[in-house]
């Protein structure tokens, strides 16, 4: 039942563009210019270029969440995905924000980018990581200090409120990471470097893939929740040598 109404509502969301599809197959029949196959592959070609970046980063977390379930299933059991449940829903929250800081920042960004405006493009820039820095400091502190109890609101039982209280933590300390790469991947889009943006999105989950088969074993369970602060950190660090090396070239 609950899947019907999901169906019927996507349905319902799609029935508004019926009139933007029939408009854009007008323009296509009267101006057979615009459908050239040269610039028709020039068109998808950047699509597809921006979207893998733009896909990137709405299905990540859902390959973040499967790797994890997936590791702690086999090294903690379902005590650890209880825990691991209740860590992704708050958190999820604070990625969201910092995803919309740099979604909101990235606009501006690229307009002051197509003007040659490099000083307030530096500003909006700045602006951003400040802004990003705030929500995930709040993030932090937010749910460091209320740990204990968020276990008790989704009615988790003792032994799971005591591991979200020691695991939560360390996953806290990701949100430092993601506040610089999620600002700095708007930025690579704001300024037509596309590429850049999807290595650093897609790294993270490499990475985490990569240290969720070499930390466990060598370190034990909890070792999982390490990988994710320290996938993040290695994607921040990739980020930063990519934008120093564009940056060199650049002054060459």
């Amino acid at each position: 039942k609950c899947t019907w109404h999901i169906l019927i509502f996507r349905i319902y969301q799609f029935c508004p563009h019926l009139f933007y599809i029939r408009r854009i197959c007008f323009l296509l029949g009267k101006n057979r210019n615009i459908i050239h196959p040269f610039i028709r592959w020039k068109y998808i070609k950047d699509i597809l270029l921006i979207g893998a970046s733009s896909f990137g980063v709405t299905v990540c977390p859902a390959i973040t969440l499967f790797l994890i379930n997936r590791f702690l299933i086999i090294y903690s059991g379902s005590l650890g995905v209880a825990c691991y449940a209740v860590i992704a829903y708050v958190t999820y929250m604070v990625y969201l924000l910092l995803q919309g800081v740099g979604d909101g920042s990235q606009p501006l960004m690229s307009d002051y980018y197509g003007r040659s405006d490099r000083t307030r493009l530096k500003k909006i820039r700045i602006m951003a990581f400040v802004s990003a820095g705030v929500v995930a400091l709040t993030g932090i502190a937010v749910l460091y200090f209320t740990r204990g109890s968020i276990g008790g609101v989704f009615g988790t039982s003792e032994e799971v409120s005591r591991m979200i209280s020691g695991s939560l933590p360390i996953v806290l300390i990701g949100f430092i990471f993601l506040a610089y790469t999620r600002v700095e991947t708007a930025l690579f889009y704001a300024v037509e470097e596309s590429a850049k943006a999807m290595i650093s999105i897609y790294s993270e989950v490499v990475f985490l893939f990569l240290l969720l088969l070499a930390l466990p074993g060598l370190f034990g369970p909890f070792a999982i929740w390490w990988s994710i602060p320290l996938s993040q950190a290695m994607a921040c660090m990739l980020t930063v040598i990519i934008k120093a090396a564009g940056a060199k070239r650049n002054v060459r």
